[in-house]
């Protein structure tokens, strides 16, 4: 019914899986499937097909991961980009579930994520923004408190894993102009999200004096 569900986040093929076919292997490409995956991992009324919708997500997304990882410099240096801007709002919301099976395989998964993408990605990466940006957008949702919780914690984990790169002002400044621009919004949730942000980063910026001596 949700016509969504049958397009593609990018216009470019991106999720590409080599399946071996008796000696040899065709690629197939697995983009079409990761909007209704997504649906049905946040929505199935029917809890089996919700874990098993889950558990592809999951792995999809530690695939992608895993081919930017090894792939390096090599390839399109921001492949899943489009497709991170649409799938990590759902990783979050997904992370903040009420149902525990739900919740404990993306909450870590999060966490992860957020860790992986401040040593490997700079802050203004497309893909590193597409994360940022998820986290921001989790920190002024109304009517999900453990949403705004998790997505302030993990900001604070990105910026704790930032302090100890060795550009850390860089990419502190790109955190910080975040959380800036919703404290002087005029929207409440959103100065509301920018004060628990602060109140999670604050353990680790008081550590780093260079930040403390010119922010503070």
């Amino acid at each position: 019914k949700n016509k969504d569900l049958n397009l593609s986040w990018d216009t470019e093929p991106r999720v590409k899986v080599a399946l071996p076919l008796h000696t040899s292997k065709f690629d197939t490409y697995l983009d079409p499937l990761i909007p209704r995956i997504l649906y049905l991992a946040e929505h199935s009324t029917h809890r089996r097909i919700r874990v098993v919708a889950c558990e592809l997500l999951h792995s999809l997304i530690l695939f992608m991961i895993g081919n930017n990882a090894q792939a390096g410099r090599k390839r399109d240096s921001m492949p899943f980009s489009k497709i991170y801007q649409k799938l990590f709002p759902g990783i979050y919301r997904l992370a903040a579930e009420v149902e525990p099976v739900v919740q404990q395989v993306f909450e870590p998964l999060g966490k992860q994520l957020v860790r992986w993408f401040a040593r490997s990605r700079g802050a203004e990466h497309p893909e590193t923004v597409a994360l940022l940006d998820a986290l921001m957008q989790g920190l002024c949702e109304e009517s999900n408190a453990a949403l705004r919780k998790i997505s302030a914690s993990c900001i604070a984990e990105f910026a704790k894993e930032v302090l100890s790169q060795p550009q850390v002002l860089q990419h502190f400044k790109s955190i910080l102009r975040r959380i800036e621009t919703f404290a002087n919004h005029p929207h409440t949730h959103k100065r509301m999200g920018a004060v628990a942000c602060i109140r999670e980063i604050l353990p680790s910026l008081s550590l780093n004096q260079e930040l403390v001596d010119r922010f503070y």
